[in-house]
């Protein structure tokens, strides 16, 4: 096993957000001093890309849609199920927004593993379930 493999495979299991022409430079390089000059090479450019795109504005507008949408997820469902008061309606309203927050998680989750998914589904499921316990007929 050669030092630069290992290193190689150090830094993938470090920082899995490395491009991938990065570390296969670092399974390449044929001496250390390369190796550590294309590694601060491919820092400055990572710092440079995001410093480019993501300004505080931008990530703002990014999140806010999400929040929103997250916000629209707990207070719809209760809200109908406070208003028309029937074991029926709150079951049907718990089904069918919990689906849909499990479509929207798995869109836009991309880099989220499924048992991530799972959990915040089930974790959303479980405020809605407890919202139908305590209320209907």
């Amino acid at each position: 096993m050669d030092v630069h493999y290992l290193l190689g495979k150090f830094l993938v299991l470090l920082d899995t957000s490395l491009p991938r022409e990065f570390v296969m430079a670092c399974l390449d390089c044929s001496n250390k001093s390369s190796l550590m000059d294309r590694a601060e090479r491919m820092k400055a450019e990572l710092g440079k890309r995001r410093v480019k795109w993501m300004t505080k504005k931008d990530t703002f507008f990014a999140r806010l849609p999400l929040a929103l949408a997250g916000g629209f997820a707990l207070i719809a469902p209760m809200l109908i199920m406070t208003l028309h008061k029937s074991k029926l309606t709150s079951l049907l309203t718990t089904s069918f927004f919990v689906l849909a927050v499990a479509i929207m998680l798995s869109w836009f989750m991309k880099d989220a593993s499924p048992k991530d998914i799972i959990g915040a589904t089930a974790a959303y499921a479980a405020v809605l379930v407890v919202f139908v316990g305590t209320g209907g007929n």
